[in-house]
């Protein structure tokens, strides 16, 4: 499967399921699961396509996770610390920073985070409709105080390299 997708050159893309980990994080009218819920179970997986050497064995497989990286970008330095993976020759936030993200995350400081971490070029304009209005989406990247030279790739040059978009 992974030898054909990075064949294709067609991203992977990771995002959330609603049935792993909603036992643990059932009650509340579902706002532990849809506010953490979902991060976790986007970034197990993500760690996984590195723990288990896919990353490393598939050097050209595009992945983008969803949510501007879940909970990832955020302890990368963790993970960096505790996984120490058989077989892996870098650390866990070298595969991370080859995987792009969306902006699906209402939150001016996830978006700046995001940047920061994977690089403008690696993150992409997303708004998760209907879930999320675009508009609100927008303002939330203008509240992250990106650069100019920050905002091209983000609103429009990261998605095009990624999914293999011709720019108008």
């Amino acid at each position: 499967f992974y030898d054909l997708v990075e064949e294709l050159g067609v991203p992977l893309i990771v995002h959330p399921t609603d049935f792993a980990f909603g036992q643990v994080l059932a009650g509340y009218d579902g706002g532990i699961h849809r506010s953490m819920g979902r991060l976790l179970d986007s970034s197990v997986t993500v760690m996984r396509l590195i723990f288990s050497g896919i990353m490393e064995r598939h050097p050209n497989l595009k992945v983008v996770q969803t949510h501007a990286g879940g909970i990832l970008p955020f302890q990368a330095g963790r993970l960096d610390k505790n996984a120490r993976i058989a077989g892996l020759p870098e650390k866990p936030s070298v595969y991370l920073k080859r995987m792009s993200v969306d902006t699906v995350a209402p939150q001016d400081l996830t978006i700046r985070s995001a940047v920061d971490f994977y690089g403008a070029d690696h993150v992409m304009y997303g708004t998760d409709f209907p879930c999320w209005h675009p508009e609100a989406a927008i303002d939330t990247i203008r509240r992250a105080k990106l650069t100019p030279e920050e905002v091209e790739p983000v609103m429009e040059g990261s998605a095009a390299a990624v999914f293999g978009l011709a720019r108008v």
